[in-house]
């Protein structure tokens, strides 16, 4: 979950559900301005394989959202793994690999991330919200689990300041 610019909050579920008359996927978004809710980003539509859940969201600026994936998978013509951020278009321009947290230390390779949250204008780079990264080798086993990944409520899960 993240806020928008105007206030709205984008959600993500961890699994499908119907929301104010939509259907919403796992690795959709969701827009809510109190009473109506709204597609801001459909996966499918985008060219994502429904296996993924995406994991983290946050707004970058008008139509550009920086996300996350529970596991690696490929978006035209993009490679990516669980713990890089993608840059994705809601008009559909192709990806973009916006950081690679394995880069950032190679021990990172084995982590899931969780959350990201991109600074206001001005504010500096990309920045990985660290306490919500989860780096240690256990926790990549988790999303094998079908039960434990998909068994839960269906809440929505990422909170991400804007």
């Amino acid at each position: 979950m993240y806020e928008a610019p105007n206030g709205d909050l984008v959600l993500s579920f961890s699994r499908s559900v119907d929301f104010q008359g939509l259907r919403v996927r796992d690795e959709d978004l969701v827009g809510f301005d109190g009473a109506n809710g709204y597609s801001v980003l459909e996966g499918t539509v985008q060219g994502l394989d429904p296996s993924l859940d995406l994991d983290a969201a946050d707004w970058v600026a008008p139509g550009l959202i920086a996300a996350s994936f529970d596991s690696a998978g490929q978006l035209d013509g993009l490679s990516f793994d669980d713990e890089d951020v993608l840059l994705l278009s809601v008009a559909g321009a192709p990806p973009r690999l916006l950081s690679d947290a394995s880069n950032l230390d190679p021990a990172w390779a084995s982590a899931d991330l969780q959350a990201v949250a991109v600074p206001e204008a001005g504010a500096g780079g990309l920045w990985i919200a660290g306490a919500a990264l989860l780096c240690f080798a256990g926790r990549r086993g988790r999303r094998s689990d079908p039960t434990l990944r998909r068994g839960g409520p269906a809440a929505p899960r990422h909170v991400a300041p804007a």
